[in-house]
Order: structure tokens, then sequence, then C-alpha cells
């Protein structure tokens, strides 16, 4: 990728849904939070993209990663254990979160957490 776009074609880049996944991939290292964000929102980020975004030091990133359609059970299950509220408030309602994950959030410490897995009361059956 050029190292001499502007930060806003960056961010453009990154929001558009039409960026292929290695354009993606690359923006994923961006210094700047707002283009990751964009890079863990879009639809077409690579699973392993949305796996390295996981672990990023901002949690508005994490979050964008949690919130995405296209993550992984498996990516969700590392994020189970992410220190940020909203972050784990995010698996508890993602529709690929496993039943095992979604275990792990039932004794949450958080109210809001385990508040949050009302949300999937119909897909599955609690007991």
């Amino acid at each position: 990728m050029n190292k001499n776009l502007t930060e806003s074609e960056r961010l453009s880049l990154a929001s558009n849904e039409n960026t292929p996944g290695l354009t993606l991939e690359d923006l994923s290292g961006d210094p700047i939070e707002r283009v990751r964000v964009r890079v863990a929102n879009n639809i077409n980020t690579w699973a392993l993209t949305l796996e390295n975004l996981s672990v990023d030091k901002s949690e508005l990133v994490r979050r964008q990663v949690a919130l995405n359609e296209n993550t992984t059970p498996e990516i969700l299950e590392i994020l189970v254990d992410d220190k940020s509220d909203e972050v784990r408030s995010c698996v508890a309602q993602h529709e690929n979160t496993s039943m095992t994950t979604l275990d792990k959030l039932f004794d949450d410490e958080n109210e809001y957490v385990r508040s949050s897995i009302k949300v999937l009361k119909d897909r599955f059956k609690f007991s």
C-alpha cells in the first residue's frame, strides 16, 4: 500500500466495503485509532485481521471487532475475557457467540454484561 496516503484517504479506504481484504490488513496496523476502528467494522475484513485486532490496545477497536457480523466464535472466545465491560457486552449479544462462551458471561462480574445475555434468550433455552 502507498505509505503516502493521507489520514482522510486511509479512513475512506478503511470504511469502503469494496476495499480488498489485503488492503484492510495493511490498514489494521495504522497508528490512527479511527482507521483501525473502521477496519474492524468493515464487512470485508478477513477473520485473521479481526483476530489480530481483537487484542488491539484500543477498546473502541476491540468493541468493533465484537460487533462485526463476520467475527467468528473463536474470536469472540478471545474477547470474552476482555477487560472492557462494553466489549464483553457486545460479545454477549453477538449472534455467533457460542453457548460455551455465553456460559462464561453468565457469571460475569458486571451486571450490565450479564443483562446483555437476555438479548439472546430466544436463541438458546437457558436452564
